[in-house]
């Protein structure tokens, strides 16, 4: 699967299964609506609803669609009725990822230090989205990853640029995938440039791990 995930923060429901769709078809498995936006739930049972037909053979994997910004067990368990397949949380919230995990879904958690990052995985987190990795900085982060254990899916997200030395440098230092923000996806971007970021992206992520 692609480890490249789409944050659409701020996305209409109106417009949601349309850029969903654009983004499969440049091979994104994993789309995130961050519930701290306007009816983000709606978007989120459409997108989970939806059949989407998949243009990019490379790419062939079923879409997941899920929740992000999740920060407590209650907002979980409403993203998981309304279909989502995964949960992404920008803290260490060990009985929210439990939670998560005795409902098999799978769960991102957001840390920030090496406790935060040791309780995320002892809790049974799949993912560490490391967040903000643009805080933190490539120093930190191959600190960080470099005491983690050689399995653990390390994400770095926030400021994630669409650059060959924002990719280079975070795959080299660790990366296993991305989170992708508003250098993918803001609501008021056309839906060619999105197809055009989309691309890019994968293209990127391509470039600096394919051997």
């Amino acid at each position: 699967m692609l480890p490249l995930i789409a944050i659409l923060r701020g996305v209409n429901p109106s417009r949601v299964i349309s850029i969903a769709q654009l983004l499969v078809d440049r091979g994104f498995q994993m789309i995130e609506v961050p519930l701290n936006g306007k009816n983000a739930v709606e978007s989120i049972q459409l997108m989970c609803s939806h059949s989407f037909g998949m243009a990019n053979e490379e790419h062939s994997h079923r879409p997941m669609f899920g929740a992000g910004t999740v920060t407590t067990v209650s907002d979980a368990a409403m993203a998981i009725e309304a279909g989502a397949e995964f949960i992404v949380s920008p803290n260490t919230n060990p009985a929210l990822i439990r939670f998560c995990k005795d409902n098999d879904v799978l769960v991102c958690s957001g840390v920030f230090t090496p406790t935060e990052a040791f309780q995320a995985l002892e809790a049974g987190a799949d993912i560490l989205k490391i967040f903000p990795v643009n805080v933190m900085g490539i120093d930190g982060f191959k600190a960080l990853r470099s005491i983690l254990p050689s399995e653990t899916k390390c994400f770095p997200v926030g400021g994630i640029t669409l650059s060959s030395d924002c990719f280079q440098s975070f795959i080299a230092a660790g990366a296993d995938g991305f989170g992708l923000g508003s250098s993918l996806f803001t609501p008021d971007m056309s839906d060619m440039l999105i197809s055009q970021n989309a691309q890019k992206s994968i293209d990127l992520w391509e470039q600096y791990t394919t051997t």
